[in-house]
C-alpha cells in the first residue's frame, strides 16, 4: 500500500492535462489519472469501470490502495500567497514547487493532524482568509484518510452532482471537523468547458440532483436559483432564465450541531 496517491479523474481530455502538468515529478510519480476503459494516456492512468463523476469518485476511495488519497479536477491551475511590500498579501501564479508544496500540505493534514478531509480553497478573496480554516466545504481538491472514510461509510455516489459538498456534509454531520486552506489554492475555469463532466451534464440531471442534495441536508443548506444567461443555456442544454441549483452550504453549522448531539468537543 502506498502512503499517499494523487488520483484525478478524467474523461475526453487525453493530451490536454492541465492539473497533472503543473505538479513537480515526486507528486507526478504519484499520480494516476483515472479514465474510461476507451481512453489511453501517455502518463500512468487506472481504467475506471464506472461512469458519472459521483460514481467515480467511489470507485477510487473504495479500490486505490492507499492510506491517503489526493483527488484533483483535472483542469485545475494553483496561486500561492506572496507578501505585498506594503502589507497584507496578493495571489501569484504557483509553479511547479509551490504546487508540490500544495499537496504536501493536503497529505500533512491527512497523515499528520488527524484530519479525514483536508483542501484547498479557492482563489476569490482567499488572500482575506487565514492561512487555514476549521471546517468549511472542500471541493475540487481534496484529500482523505482512506481508511476512516471507507469504516465511516461515507459515499460519494448518492447524488449524481453535487457529490464533494455531501461528502463534506457526511463527514461534518458526524462530528469529525476538515479543513481547508488558503494560503495555496486553486484556480478553475467555468463549468462545461469541452471534456469532462460537460459530456453528459444538463440544466436537468443538474437540478435533479440539486433537489436530491436538498433532501438529504435540508436543514444544512439554503436553496438558490440562478438564472442562465444565453452562454451558460446553450452550453447547458437548457434555455435562457432557466435557473439553475447552486444551494448555500451551512457547513459550520453541520459541524457543531453534530458535537453537541454526540457530546463532542468542537473546535470552532
Amino acid at each position: 500500500m502506498q502512503d499517499t496517491v494523487i488520483a484525478i479523474p478524467t474523461m475526453g481530455r487525453v493530451g490536454n492535462q492541465i492539473t497533472l502538468n503543473q505538479l513537480p515529478k515526486r507528486w507526478r510519480d504519484k499520480t494516476y489519472l483515472v479514465c474510461p476503459p476507451n481512453e489511453e494516456h501517455e502518463h500512468q492512468f487506472i481504467s475506471c469501470p464506472e461512469k458519472g463523476i459521483h460514481r467515480v469518485r467511489q470507485w477510487i476511495m473504495s479500490n486505490i490502495d492507499a492510506g491517503c488519497i489526493i483527488m484533483l479536477d483535472d483542469d485545475m491551475k494553483f496561486r500561492n500567497r506572496e507578501p505585498k511590500p506594503e502589507g497584507g498579501f496578493k495571489l501569484a501564479y504557483s509553479g511547479q514547487e509551490e504546487a508540490g508544496q500544495a499537496m504536501d500540505w493536503l497529505q500533512e493534514a491527512i497523515q499528520w493532524r488527524g484530519f479525514i478531509q483536508a483542501g484547498l480553497g479557492q482563489d476569490y478573496m482567499s488572500q482575506m482568509k487565514d492561512d487555514e480554516e476549521m471546517v468549511g466545504v472542500v471541493i475540487a481538491a481534496h484529500a482523505y484518510d482512506v481508511q476512516r472514510y471507507r469504516q465511516m461509510n461515507y459515499r460519494f455516489d448518492r447524488v449524481r452532482y453535487h457529490e464533494d459538498v455531501d461528502v463534506t456534509l457526511q463527514i461534518l454531520r458526524s462530528g469529525f471537523p476538515n479543513i481547508i486552506c488558503h494560503k495555496y489554492v486553486r484556480v478553475q475555469p467555468p463549468q462545461q468547458g469541452e471534456g469532462g463532466c460537460s459530456e453528459y451534464r444538463n440544466a436537468d440531471n443538474w437540478n435533479r440532483a440539486t433537489l436530491k442534495l436538498l433532501s438529504l441536508h435540508k436543514n444544512y443548506l439554503r436553496e438558490r436559483w440562478k438564472p442562465m444567461d444565453k452562454d451558460k443555456a446553450e452550453s447547458w442544454g437548457g434555455i435562457e432564465g432557466q435557473p439553475t441549483g447552486h444551494p448555500v452550504v451551512y457547513a459550520k453549522k453541520a459541524y457543531k450541531e453534530a458535537c453537541r448531539a454526540n457530546n463532542l468537543p468542537s473546535v470552532i
